[in-house]
């Protein structure tokens, strides 16, 4: 089956191009071609059309093939340019591949030109390939660049002596320095304490991310507490990459709750009375005791945990003469919302040796 072959002749001779065509189709093509002589014909015919292959005589009365390769390449356009003449010598042809031709024939010896045809079209296929993965590659890199551009930690590349190679905006921005800074320091210039010292290359590239807490150290001499999370990078170039995530609003949020839960604390243990937590009623064990505050220990001689790991504790203290109304209510309330009647049915606890305490249920949460 033939090829089909878009070719463009710059030829003065008709019967030449007839040649042409005849050779290209013994050679199992079969050629599309327009015939162009001009400069001017051969612009218009590179505008309106794609062609796979340009051929070109060397000395024509309007027109040279050396006119005909520039005008070509000045249209950013790779097919291959070969050069058949008659009259062409030696050091002429070497000057023309020189000037970017792929190739040349001599008329006298056109059955060169179906093999010559085919060896440029299979490194113009290679060429266009390599030219796609090239802009594949660069998009996918604008893409990764964008990407930690946009990241909201300070993402550093370094060395594994800890020098910076690469750095985000974010980690600019945070540190106060401009990236032509940041890429003339290392990890010992922006972390406080202990200096970075020598990445541990081994252990980084042995396995999984490794996680470490440091304080880096701004511009201005303030400092602040990051997560830091190191992993390869690039295993050949041994670069590695670090994450490094500003815990100053986390530290100050875990502040605030260890805050709020002294207070509670401070103030439940002041309260005369037993004050728990249990698990919401909606929950897969509304039973669960989550908390019991000092006071049950107190006024009943059974410490916290006691009631926290049996949840059935309860019902075994209970005053035996309130033990049967207890139960027949949890029944018919079938136990769907027992901390509620937990809460108001009156009943008497047994203090540990024996002793007795009554009340109308523990005050909850």
């Amino acid at each position: 089956m033939s090829t089909p072959l878009r070719v463009l002749m710059v030829e003065a001779s008709p019967d030449d191009v007839l040649l042409l065509v005849r050779e290209l189709r013994r050679g199992g093509f079969e050629p599309v071609y327009e015939r162009v002589e001009t400069a001017e014909d051969l612009r218009r015919a590179l505008k309106s059309g794609t062609w796979d292959l340009v051929i070109s005589d060397y000395n024509m009365p309007h027109f040279q093939a050396m006119e005909a390769l520039r005008l070509l390449r000045e249209q950013g356009l790779d097919a291959p340019f070969v050069v058949v003449s008659g009259s062409v010598g030696e050091e002429i042809a070497v000057e023309t591949m020189k000037a970017g031709a792929n190739d040349y024939v001599m008329k006298d010896k056109l059955t060169r030109l179906s093999s010559t045809v085919n060896r440029e079209l299979r490194e113009a296929e290679a060429r266009r390939r390599y030219r796609e993965a090239e802009e594949t590659l660069r998009r996918s890199e604008r893409r990764f660049r964008n990407l930690v551009e946009q990241a909201a930690d300070a993402i550093f590349v370094m060395d594994p002596e800890g020098r910076i190679v690469d750095a985000n905006r974010h980690a600019c921005e945070s540190l106060g320095y401009v990236r032509e800074e940041l890429l003339a320091m290392s990890a010992r210039d922006i972390e406080t304490g202990e200096p970075a010292g020598r990445l541990e290359w081994d252990e980084v590239r042995s396995g999984a991310p490794l996680t470490r807490d440091a304080v880096y150290r701004r511009k201005d001499g303030t400092a602040f507490q990051v997560e830091v999370r190191l992993g390869v990078f690039e295993e050949e170039g041994r670069l590695v990459i670090a994450v490094a995530r500003d815990l100053t609003e986390r530290k100050e949020a875990e502040r605030r709750l260890g805050e709020a839960e002294t207070r509670y604390r401070s103030l439940v243990e002041q309260i005369p009375a037993i004050t728990y937590i249990q698990e919401p009623i909606e929950s897969d064990n509304p039973k669960v005791v989550t908390y019991m505050s000092p006071q049950y220990e107190t006024m009943l001689g059974y410490p916290p945990e006691k009631e926290i790991l049996d949840e059935e504790h309860w019902l075994r203290t209970l005053h035996p003469e309130d033990r049967d109304r207890v139960l027949a209510e949890e029944a018919r309330t079938d136990g769907r919302h027992r901390r509620a009647f937990r809460d108001r049915v009156p009943r008497r606890r047994r203090r540990r040796p024996g002793g007795v305490g009554a009340g109308s249920g523990r005050a909850g949460a």
